[in-house]
């Protein structure tokens, strides 16, 4: 779920890239030119999503996926899922990956080395503000990015009429079936949805990018920043948590190159509100439009 929706909202904004480039990706040299979005962490099946660069973005359900371990050569061919999506197992902190896709007559590919381990920790005052703190474990420049998400409630509800248990889609429905049946009894049955949504959070830290350009201080809702000291880290941070939902917080060292491309794609994505479609996204495949990022991540419940 969580990859299924980092690669629907990166191929909306592709095609906004496409519009604004000063040579159309579309034009007719590149119309058959393959879309590579891909995250892989140490939590998570290796996941790759292929289409093509063309009007609808077709999924490419026919290509030969594969991911080379830099460490020990070892192979590993992915299994179609569906809808252009494409599994292989697990990867290691650490490690370096080569990605390989074969397809339309041709070879694309990319390399990534898995960020290391960090630890976070995390502390809300109320609904409205949350601190983390994270540690390095390996020295280096590190490039983080942080994200608030939601799992909203589901409510299904029912009604009781002569023995027979009736589903109603709303409230207003129920309250129908209450006004015609004084006898009805009704059940309520809520469950937490496995839809994610990203909540719009904000900082005030000059340290990151997000403040220390401008760009995306108040309207994104992952923040940026980089570190490259050893020891803690600690940043505040402004959210709601003021409804009813399950809140995670999701922490992720990327790659140099991951970094850049999410930068881009949350500017972009902020940036054509105002109409302003001139912000590239650079990706890292060879031969193709996309990225193949890696990540170091951590999930952690916040409650208040």
């Amino acid at each position: 779920m969580k990859n299924r929706t980092i690669f629907a909202v990166f191929s909306v904004l592709i095609v906004v890239n496409f519009a604004c480039s000063k040579n159309n990706p579309l034009a007719t040299d590149q119309t058959e030119k393959l879309v590579v979005l891909s995250e892989i962490n140490q939590l998570d099946s290796a996941s790759v999503n292929l289409s093509q660069a063309k009007a609808g973005f077709p999924f490419v359900a026919d290509a030969e996926v594969k991911i080379t371990s830099l460490a020990d050569r070892k192979v590993e061919n992915f299994v179609y899922q569906n809808r252009g999506n494409y599994k292989g197992q697990q990867p290691k902190a650490g490690f370096g990956y080569r990605l390989s896709v074969f397809s339309m007559g041709k070879i694309v590919e990319a390399e990534q080395i898995m960020p290391q381990s960090f630890t976070l920790d995390a502390v809300t005052d109320g609904p409205s503000a949350l601190k983390i703190e994270l540690e390095q474990v390996h020295a280096g420049e590190h490039f983080y990015t942080i994200e608030l998400l939601a799992n909203h409630y589901n409510v299904q509800r029912f009604v009781r009429v002569n023995n027979e248990v009736i589903e109603v889609a709303s409230e207003e429905e129920l309250k129908a079936w209450l006004s015609k049946h004084g006898s009805a009894k009704v059940f309520r049955d809520t469950t937490f949805s496995d839809k994610q949504s990203r909540l719009i959070i904000s900082t005030d830290d000059v340290r990151t990018e997000n403040v220390k350009y401008n760009e995306l201080k108040d309207l994104s809702g992952r923040i940026f920043i980089k570190h490259s000291n050893t020891g803690k880290l600690t940043l505040a941070m402004k959210c709601n948590l003021a409804d009813s939902s399950k809140f995670t917080l999701v922490v992720k060292s990327v790659t140099p190159a991951y970094f850049k491309y999410l930068y881009a794609s949350d500017l972009q994505f902020v940036n054509k509100v105002f109409g302003v479609l001139n912000i590239p996204l650079e990706g890292n495949v060879n031969g193709a439009l996309g990225i193949f990022g890696a990540a170091y991540v951590k999930r952690i419940p916040i409650k208040f």
